[in-house]
Order: structure tokens, then sequence, then C-alpha cells
């Protein structure tokens, strides 16, 4: 099938998922959905076309945006529209389901695609959003929950970022260690956590043998002025 009847087709079911989503308070560009909560987060529904093996097939994403994460890991400002792939914390419905990557045929006829889509929005999707709505429910729930369904690759930063933001310095601090101690051999993701260290004037203690991550999560704490203990 033509690269544009595709397109269309994935259009046409995009058009449907936003006749559901619309009088949920979703604004749509392209193939994405957002909406805002009164705390500043987003709440992102995307539906990705495939590529190479997956072509003419279809994913769906859901995810969080944390504007105060956004600005430490890419050093600018958020956009006026997210994508889901700016979110901190990000799923697929295969997370709650237990089961692998969910991936639709683009076809013609779409209503029983559409109906399942929906399904799992209702079941699945929108009381993921409602269990996140502000910053307090992601500090109170999100180490608990990204047990269960990995969402997060680095939860205790996120929420270390978020009481930075909302100026709990101290607590700030403490969680960040957590992540400090618990982060694993990853030289990109050290290069990140360093730089948000520097950022928020964080100071930590040097734990293992991972120079690089800890030469990382130092420059963070050197930003956010946190110690390390």
């Amino acid at each position: 099938m033509p690269t544009n009847e595709f397109s269309q087709y994935m259009d046409q079911i995009v058009g449907q998922i936003s006749e559901f989503l619309k009088p949920h308070g979703f604004k749509k560009r392209n193939r994405t959905f957002n909406r805002w909560t009164q705390d500043g987060l987003c709440q992102v529904f995307n539906l990705q076309m495939g590529i190479r093996s997956l072509y003419g097939e279809f994913t769906a994403n859901l995810g969080i945006f944390i504007p105060e994460v956004y600005r430490d890991m890419m050093n600018e400002e958020p956009p006026n529209f997210i994508n889901e792939y700016e979110c901190a914390i990000r799923a697929r419905f295969g997370e709650f389901t237990q089961t692998e990557d969910k991936w639709w045929e683009i076809a013609p006829y779409s209503s029983s695609i559409v109906e399942e889509l929906i399904d799992l929005l209702q079941t699945y999707g929108l009381p993921f959003f409602i269990r996140f709505p502000d910053r307090q429910s992601i500090i109170d729930h999100l180490l608990s929950f990204n047990e269960k369904y990995h969402v997060s690759n680095s939860p205790k930063l996120d929420i270390a970022l978020i009481l930075e933001n909302l100026g709990k310095h101290e607590d700030a601090i403490k969680m960040f260690n957590q992540h400090y101690r618990d982060s694993t051999n990853n030289k990109a993701h050290i290069e990140i956590v360093e730089k948000i260290a520097e950022k928020h004037n964080w100071k930590f203690q040097y734990y293992g043998d991972n120079k690089a991550h800890i030469e990382y999560l130092e420059k963070i704490a050197e930003k956010h002025n946190w110690s390390i203990q």
C-alpha cells in the first residue's frame, strides 16, 4: 500500500480518537494529543506509525510531561506543544496489560481498532493520567507505581527535580542521593545527571567505581547546591 494511503487511513483513526478525547480536554496536533493539568503538567497521548519491519502498523504512547525535568535534561524551555518522547513518565498499554507492545494494522476499515483503543484509554489510559494529576501525586506514588509498571528510567531523579522546583531543597538532596546510589554504569545518563546537579548546586558523595556516572551526578549536585550523603 502506498505511504499516502497509510497516512490517510491513519488520519481517519486519529480523527475518531480525537472525537473521544476532545470532551476530556485534550487538544490535537497531527497525531498527538495534549492536556495540561491545573498544576502545570502535560498529559500526552500519541499514535505512532511504524517504520521498517513495523511499516503499515501503528502503536499508542502515553506520557506525563514535567517542565522542570525537561528544563534540566534539555537545558531549554519546554515547547508550546509536547511530544510524547519529551515526557519524563512514559508508557504503552502493554505496561498496564502486562503483555507485549500492541501494534495495530493500518487499514481502511478501522472501527474495531478504534473501539479497542477507546476501551484501552478508558480502562488504562485515562486512569493513568488521573493517578498523576499534579507534582505531589508523582512525589507520593511514582516510586511504587514504577516498581509494577516501568514508566520512568530515573524516577528518583524526576522526584528530586520536582522537590527542588517546589523549594524543598533538603528533600531534593535526599532523593537525589538515593538515585545517585542506585545509578548504573550508563555514561550518557551520568552526563545528564551531572549537568542537572551543577545547575541546582547539589552536593553528593562518591559511591562505587563508576567514575563517569559519579562525575555526571556531581555536576547536577553542584548546580542545585545538593550535598551528597
